[in-house]
């Protein structure tokens, strides 16, 4: 099995002391700067070049307007493929509604693309072709974004996925009839003194292997987690868990309490993570290519 690695490293440039010579210090200043540019060259990775490194993920913030109803959301989906067809923009589209009251948002629209360049390009053939304004046209009240346009509220993620999950794999349904999947979100700090190779190693050692206890005959199931491209003091990453359905994670959190607390509070050692958030998961868009 391949090292589950997650996150970039980072390299912190030290200052001069200010009771040097003038000279001398300018000397030693413009080295150190030189230096330092070399070994973040080295040091600093690209978030997608890792070898787990599962896509570019986006969750845009959606309130439900006041025409709102299965049949008005398939006819604006449809008519949002077609437009995204003619884009050529290379992309995956679900909708997650959430099981819990939000007051925030009423549902998440959630693109996936294969890195951040296919995401710049989808938007800019996006606002390009207006499609914003035809959508909202064609299709008035179904969906309204929160704040101004869809993108004021639009959050980009580095996702990273366990490699060799002991697990049946998930099965992706699509259209207005398919039966929607599970998923739940946790947002998690490190503790004092851990890092990304600690969670890393904890997900190999400890939770792959407790995964490969369970019934054989549990629905699919996957697992990602999801670095924020954004700033934020709130969390350092999500834990997803992805389950083909809500009966399949009904007996995941049976499993979990009943035979998981060893590989808890491995886990709990070095993340505090908030509650886990639910949301039925269905399928808008599949990428082919």
């Amino acid at each position: 099995m391949k090292t589950f690695n997650i996150m970039l490293a980072t390299t912190a440039i030290g200052v001069l002391a200010a009771c040097q010579p003038v000279t001398e210090a300018a000397d030693e200043a413009e080295a150190t700067v030189d230096a330092a540019v070399e070994v973040a060259e080295v040091e600093v990775m690209d978030p997608e070049s890792f070898d787990n490194y599962g896509g570019y993920i986006e969750y845009v913030w959606l309130k439900a307007g006041e025409n709102n109803s299965p049949e008005t959301f398939s006819a604006f989906v449809a008519d949002w493929n077609a437009a995204t067809d003619e884009a050529g923009s290379e992309m995956s589209a679900y909708a997650y509604v959430p099981m819990q009251e939000n007051e925030n948002w009423d549902g998440l629209w959630v693109n996936a693309f294969p890195n951040k360049a296919a995401r710049n390009e989808a938007w800019a053939s996006y606002e390009a072709a207006g499609t914003e304004a035809a959508l909202a046209a064609a299709h008035p009240g179904v969906i309204e974004p929160v704040g101004e346009t869809y993108g004021d509220n639009a959050y980009g993620f580095y996702r990273y996925d366990a490699e060799d999950l002991p697990t049946n794999t998930m099965t992706a349904s699509t259209g207005p009839d398919q039966t929607p999947y599970a998923v739940g979100v946790l947002a998690c700090s490190f503790n004092e003194g851990q890092s990304w190779d600690e969670l890393g190693a904890a997900i190999e050692t400890s939770y792959i292997p407790w995964l490969a206890t369970l019934d054989e005959d549990t629905s699919g199931y996957a697992m990602a987690i999801e670095v924020p491209d954004f700033e934020t003091d709130q969390f350092d990453y999500l834990w997803k868990n992805i389950h083909q359905t809500a009966e399949g994670a009904a007996e995941g959190g049976a499993a979990w309490a009943e035979t998981g607390a060893e590989v808890q509070a491995v886990l709990e050692s070095i993340a505090t993570c908030g509650e886990q958030s639910f949301s039925a998961g269905y399928v808008l868009r599949l990428n082919e290519s």
